[in-house]
Protein backbone atom coordinates (compact mmCIF):
# COMPACT_ATOMS: atom_id res chain seq x y z
CA UNK A 1 0.00 0.00 0.00
CA UNK A 2 2.76 2.50 0.79
CA UNK A 3 4.75 1.65 -2.63
CA UNK A 4 0.68 2.50 -4.50
CA UNK A 5 0.48 5.60 -2.35
CA UNK A 6 3.92 6.91 -3.51
CA UNK A 7 3.41 6.01 -7.42
CA UNK A 8 0.08 8.03 -6.92
CA UNK A 9 1.36 10.95 -5.72
CA UNK A 10 4.93 10.97 -8.14
CA UNK A 11 4.05 9.10 -11.31
CA UNK A 12 4.87 10.64 -14.17
CA UNK A 13 2.08 12.75 -15.40
CA UNK A 14 0.40 11.62 -18.67
CA UNK A 15 -2.51 12.52 -20.87
CA UNK A 16 -3.66 9.20 -21.53
CA UNK A 17 -4.23 9.07 -17.69
CA UNK A 18 -6.21 12.36 -17.59
CA UNK A 19 -3.95 13.90 -16.18
CA UNK A 20 -4.16 18.05 -16.89
CA UNK A 21 -1.10 19.75 -18.76
CA UNK A 22 1.85 20.26 -18.39
CA UNK A 23 2.54 16.61 -18.76
CA UNK A 24 5.80 14.68 -17.55
CA UNK A 25 8.24 14.95 -20.60
CA UNK A 26 11.59 14.44 -18.56
CA UNK A 27 13.84 12.86 -20.56
CA UNK A 28 13.27 15.11 -24.21
CA UNK A 29 13.50 18.08 -21.43
CA UNK A 30 17.30 16.99 -20.69
CA UNK A 31 18.11 15.61 -24.34
CA UNK A 32 17.22 19.61 -25.08
CA UNK A 33 19.13 21.27 -22.36
CA UNK A 34 22.20 18.78 -23.21
CA UNK A 35 21.89 19.85 -26.83
CA UNK A 36 21.96 23.63 -26.17
CA UNK A 37 24.72 23.27 -23.77
CA UNK A 38 26.60 21.47 -26.54
CA UNK A 39 26.14 24.09 -28.85
CA UNK A 40 27.34 26.79 -26.81
CA UNK A 41 30.64 24.18 -25.76
CA UNK A 42 31.29 24.08 -29.77
CA UNK A 43 30.46 27.66 -30.67
CA UNK A 44 34.09 29.08 -31.93
CA UNK A 45 35.27 31.35 -28.96
CA UNK A 46 36.46 35.07 -29.66
CA UNK A 47 40.72 34.05 -29.55
CA UNK A 48 39.62 31.09 -32.16
CA UNK A 49 37.54 34.20 -34.53
CA UNK A 50 40.75 36.34 -34.35
CA UNK A 51 43.76 33.32 -34.58
CA UNK A 52 41.59 31.68 -38.54
CA UNK A 53 44.17 31.92 -41.24
CA UNK A 54 43.27 35.40 -43.54
CA UNK A 55 43.49 33.98 -47.08
CA UNK A 56 44.82 36.91 -49.97
CA UNK A 57 46.67 36.09 -52.42
CA UNK A 58 47.77 39.55 -53.54
CA UNK A 59 48.05 42.86 -51.66
CA UNK A 60 44.72 45.26 -52.19
CA UNK A 61 42.69 42.08 -52.27
CA UNK A 62 39.92 41.69 -50.67
CA UNK A 63 40.07 39.62 -46.97
CA UNK A 64 38.24 36.73 -46.50
CA UNK A 65 37.35 35.20 -43.15
CA UNK A 66 36.35 31.23 -43.40
CA UNK A 67 33.51 31.58 -40.45
CA UNK A 68 32.35 28.17 -41.14
CA UNK A 69 35.63 26.43 -40.51
CA UNK A 70 34.78 25.76 -37.00
CA UNK A 71 30.79 25.49 -37.31
CA UNK A 72 29.41 22.32 -35.13
CA UNK A 73 27.45 19.80 -37.45
CA UNK A 74 24.05 20.56 -37.71
CA UNK A 75 21.94 18.38 -35.34
CA UNK A 76 17.82 17.10 -36.56
CA UNK A 77 15.06 18.60 -34.88
CA UNK A 78 13.59 17.32 -32.16
CA UNK A 79 9.87 15.55 -32.60
CA UNK A 80 7.03 18.08 -32.61
CA UNK A 81 5.74 18.88 -29.26
CA UNK A 82 2.09 18.76 -28.34
CA UNK A 83 0.47 21.98 -27.66
CA UNK A 84 -0.46 20.97 -24.20
CA UNK A 85 -3.86 23.08 -24.33
CA UNK A 86 -6.29 20.74 -23.19
CA UNK A 87 -6.78 17.81 -21.18
CA UNK A 88 -7.69 14.46 -22.31
CA UNK A 89 -10.46 12.38 -20.16
CA UNK A 90 -9.32 9.24 -19.51
CA UNK A 91 -11.00 6.68 -21.73
CA UNK A 92 -10.36 2.85 -22.20
CA UNK A 93 -10.01 3.76 -25.76
CA UNK A 94 -7.27 6.33 -25.03
CA UNK A 95 -5.51 3.83 -22.53
CA UNK A 96 -5.50 1.34 -25.25
CA UNK A 97 -4.00 3.49 -28.02
CA UNK A 98 -1.44 4.78 -26.19
CA UNK A 99 -0.57 0.64 -24.61
CA UNK A 100 0.25 -0.23 -28.49
CA UNK A 101 2.24 3.52 -29.17
CA UNK A 102 4.21 2.40 -26.16
CA UNK A 103 5.14 -0.79 -28.23
CA UNK A 104 9.41 0.02 -28.85
CA UNK A 105 8.43 3.60 -28.39
CA UNK A 106 9.66 5.91 -25.77
CA UNK A 107 7.14 7.99 -23.55
CA UNK A 108 8.45 11.32 -24.17
CA UNK A 109 8.07 10.24 -27.73
CA UNK A 110 4.48 9.36 -27.62
CA UNK A 111 2.88 12.29 -25.51
CA UNK A 112 2.91 13.83 -29.22
CA UNK A 113 1.70 11.51 -31.37
CA UNK A 114 -0.96 10.62 -28.49
CA UNK A 115 -2.10 14.08 -28.42
CA UNK A 116 -2.67 14.12 -32.24
CA UNK A 117 -4.38 10.83 -32.66
CA UNK A 118 -6.69 11.68 -29.51
CA UNK A 119 -7.56 14.95 -31.39
CA UNK A 120 -7.79 13.09 -35.31
CA UNK A 121 -10.13 9.81 -34.09
CA UNK A 122 -11.41 11.16 -30.38
CA UNK A 123 -13.42 7.94 -30.22
CA UNK A 124 -13.34 4.24 -31.59
CA UNK A 125 -15.98 5.08 -34.03
CA UNK A 126 -14.00 7.30 -35.81
CA UNK A 127 -10.99 5.15 -35.90
CA UNK A 128 -12.96 2.52 -36.98
CA UNK A 129 -14.61 4.60 -39.90
CA UNK A 130 -11.18 6.51 -41.28
CA UNK A 131 -9.47 4.49 -44.03
CA UNK A 132 -6.45 3.07 -44.09
CA UNK A 133 -4.57 6.16 -45.26
CA UNK A 134 -5.86 9.06 -43.39
CA UNK A 135 -4.70 6.42 -40.49
CA UNK A 136 -1.23 6.45 -41.60
CA UNK A 137 -1.04 9.89 -42.15
CA UNK A 138 -1.79 10.66 -38.21
CA UNK A 139 0.83 8.01 -37.73
CA UNK A 140 3.17 8.71 -39.41
CA UNK A 141 6.61 8.97 -37.92
CA UNK A 142 6.27 6.68 -35.09
CA UNK A 143 7.05 4.05 -37.69
CA UNK A 144 5.91 0.48 -36.84
CA UNK A 145 3.25 0.84 -39.11
CA UNK A 146 1.64 -2.34 -38.14
CA UNK A 147 0.40 -1.17 -34.94
CA UNK A 148 -1.57 1.38 -36.04
CA UNK A 149 -2.98 -1.56 -38.81
CA UNK A 150 -3.54 -3.46 -35.74
CA UNK A 151 -5.57 -0.47 -34.20
CA UNK A 152 -7.80 0.00 -36.77
CA UNK A 153 -8.63 -3.68 -37.47
CA UNK A 154 -9.41 -3.47 -33.43
CA UNK A 155 -11.70 -0.65 -33.51
CA UNK A 156 -13.40 -2.18 -36.80
CA UNK A 157 -13.84 -4.92 -34.27
CA UNK A 158 -14.76 -2.69 -31.12
CA UNK A 159 -17.33 -0.81 -33.26
CA UNK A 160 -19.05 -4.55 -34.28
CA UNK A 161 -19.07 -6.21 -31.88
CA UNK A 162 -19.31 -3.95 -28.72
CA UNK A 163 -21.04 -0.80 -30.31
CA UNK A 164 -18.02 1.29 -30.73
CA UNK A 165 -17.52 0.37 -26.40
CA UNK A 166 -14.16 -0.93 -25.34
CA UNK A 167 -15.11 -3.87 -23.17
CA UNK A 168 -13.76 -4.40 -19.67
CA UNK A 169 -13.40 -8.28 -19.50
CA UNK A 170 -9.54 -9.59 -19.66
CA UNK A 171 -10.78 -12.55 -21.73
CA UNK A 172 -12.45 -10.06 -23.91
CA UNK A 173 -10.00 -7.48 -24.63
CA UNK A 174 -7.87 -10.32 -25.89
CA UNK A 175 -10.92 -11.25 -28.48
CA UNK A 176 -9.78 -7.90 -30.06
CA UNK A 177 -7.48 -8.46 -33.14
CA UNK A 178 -3.76 -7.00 -32.16
CA UNK A 179 -4.22 -6.79 -28.21
CA UNK A 180 -2.23 -9.60 -26.95
CA UNK A 181 -1.97 -10.50 -22.87
CA UNK A 182 0.10 -7.51 -21.99
CA UNK A 183 -2.08 -5.04 -23.76
CA UNK A 184 -5.22 -7.10 -22.60
CA UNK A 185 -4.36 -6.60 -18.53
CA UNK A 186 -2.98 -3.09 -18.91
CA UNK A 187 -6.12 -1.69 -20.11
CA UNK A 188 -8.40 -3.82 -17.80
CA UNK A 189 -6.24 -2.52 -15.11
CA UNK A 190 -5.74 1.14 -15.75
CA UNK A 191 -8.83 1.48 -17.58
CA UNK A 192 -11.10 -0.30 -15.89
CA UNK A 193 -9.67 -0.45 -11.95
CA UNK A 194 -9.44 -4.65 -12.60
CA UNK A 195 -6.94 -7.11 -11.15
CA UNK A 196 -4.86 -8.51 -13.92
CA UNK A 197 -1.22 -9.40 -14.39
CA UNK A 198 0.94 -7.64 -16.92
CA UNK A 199 4.42 -9.44 -17.68
CA UNK A 200 7.36 -7.44 -20.10
CA UNK A 201 10.93 -7.51 -20.25
CA UNK A 202 11.32 -5.66 -16.96
CA UNK A 203 9.12 -7.65 -15.26
CA UNK A 204 10.70 -10.95 -16.63
CA UNK A 205 14.20 -9.93 -15.41
CA UNK A 206 13.29 -9.47 -12.03
CA UNK A 207 11.30 -12.65 -11.56
CA UNK A 208 14.45 -14.47 -13.29
CA UNK A 209 16.84 -12.83 -10.36
CA UNK A 210 14.58 -13.51 -7.95
CA UNK A 211 13.83 -16.87 -8.27
CA UNK A 212 17.27 -17.75 -10.02
CA UNK A 213 15.83 -18.42 -13.66
CA UNK A 214 17.17 -19.58 -16.46
CA UNK A 215 16.77 -18.48 -19.98
CA UNK A 216 16.63 -15.25 -22.11
CA UNK A 217 13.84 -13.05 -21.18
CA UNK A 218 12.47 -13.90 -24.97
CA UNK A 219 12.52 -17.95 -24.17
CA UNK A 220 9.11 -18.86 -24.37
CA UNK A 221 9.18 -21.16 -21.30
CA UNK A 222 10.79 -18.67 -19.30
CA UNK A 223 8.03 -16.07 -20.24
CA UNK A 224 5.30 -18.54 -19.63
CA UNK A 225 7.06 -19.07 -15.83
CA UNK A 226 7.04 -15.92 -15.70
CA UNK A 227 3.44 -15.21 -16.54
CA UNK A 228 2.70 -17.63 -14.26
CA UNK A 229 4.20 -16.12 -10.76
CA UNK A 230 2.72 -12.54 -11.64
CA UNK A 231 -1.06 -14.13 -11.75
CA UNK A 232 -0.21 -15.98 -8.29
CA UNK A 233 0.77 -12.67 -7.25
CA UNK A 234 -2.33 -10.47 -8.19
CA UNK A 235 -4.66 -10.18 -5.62
CA UNK A 236 -8.26 -11.25 -6.66
CA UNK A 237 -9.58 -9.22 -3.56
Amino acid sequence: QKLLSWYSADRRKLPWRGDPPPWSEDKATLRREAAKEQEIKSQPRLTSFFNKRLKSQRAGEAVVVDLDEDSAPEEEPMPAQPSQSSTFPRSAYGVWVSEVMLQQTQVERVIAYWTRWMERFPSVQALAEATADEVNAVWAGLGFYGRARRLHEGAKYVLEKHSGNVPSGHDELLRIPGVGPYTAGAVASIAFGRRAAVVDGNVIRVFARLRMLEGDSACPKLMKRCWGLAEDLVDPN
